[in-house]
């Protein structure tokens, strides 16, 4: 992949510098990692779209500055989030500290063209839980049930029927409102580790394993993940 990301942090080794400083001098001033460095840049496939990160401990709690040069929204951004999300809970986790804010600036934000169709079905099943959100708070225990089951009988006369498009809409339909029944909310476990290379970065690919564990990964786990009706989405025009 050419000189940017991991090949940028074992070079200039930024984030051994932070771990350090978090643990020995937690109010420093430069525990900053840039991603950006001109002498590597000719050798990059693609530069650092995350370039920059800062980090700074308040009252006990470990706060970040993410900068981002370019953002595809619908595909590229939850992943950035979620990867920085996790690097802050384990710099917090052996730091002896408390995860704090995360603040999140992206120079240019956009969406493909190739992904327009991906979007607008991003957008309908959001409006979709929000909708059974609001009908679950103003309807009742009994009528909740009714509507579940009904949404489940429709199903099982589809499955018999043969009609494949409208049984997938049905499923995604009833999979949404189970989602906004349970209100299951993700959960990021690590293990108990003092020192951050002592993380596996081994994945597990196992589906079954998968469905317990998104991460793969037996040290750090996302539990009681929900995953809303797969969207076919391009990973660039």
């Amino acid at each position: 992949m050419g000189g940017f990301y991991g090949y940028i942090i074992n070079k200039y080794k930024r984030l051994d510098y932070v771990l350090n400083a978090l643990k020995n001098n937690p109010h420093d001033r430069r525990m900053l990692i840039s991603l950006w460095q001109d002498a590597d840049l000719r050798t990059a496939v693609l530069p650092s779209c995350v370039w920059s990160s800062e980090w700074k401990v308040k009252n006990g709690k470990l706060n970040s500055y993410i900068h981002q040069r370019s953002a595809d929204v619908p595909l590229g951004l939850p992943f950035n989030i979620s990867q920085y999300t996790i690097l802050q809970s384990l710099l917090a986790k052996v730091s002896g500290l408390e995860v704090g804010n995360m603040n999140y600036s992206i120079m240019d934000a956009h969406v493909y063209v190739n992904q327009v169709d991906g979007i607008k079905k991003q957008l309908e099943i959001y409006n979709k839980m929000n909708f059974y959100e609001e009908m679950i708070k103003n309807s009742n225990q009994k009528y909740i049930l009714r509507l579940y089951n009904s949404k489940r009988k429709y199903i099982e006369f589809l499955e018999k029927a043969d009609n494949k498009e409208e049984l997938q809409r049905a499923k995604e339909d009833l999979l949404l409102l189970e989602l906004m029944i349970t209100k299951k909310k993700p959960t990021l476990e690590l293990a108990d580790k003092k020192d951050f290379y002592e993380f596996s970065n081994q994945v597990n690919n196992d589906k079954d394993y998968l469905k317990e564990n998104v991460t793969g990964n037996e040290d750090i786990k996302v539990l009681n993940y929900s995953s809303v009706p797969f969207i076919k989405m391009p990973v660039a025009q």
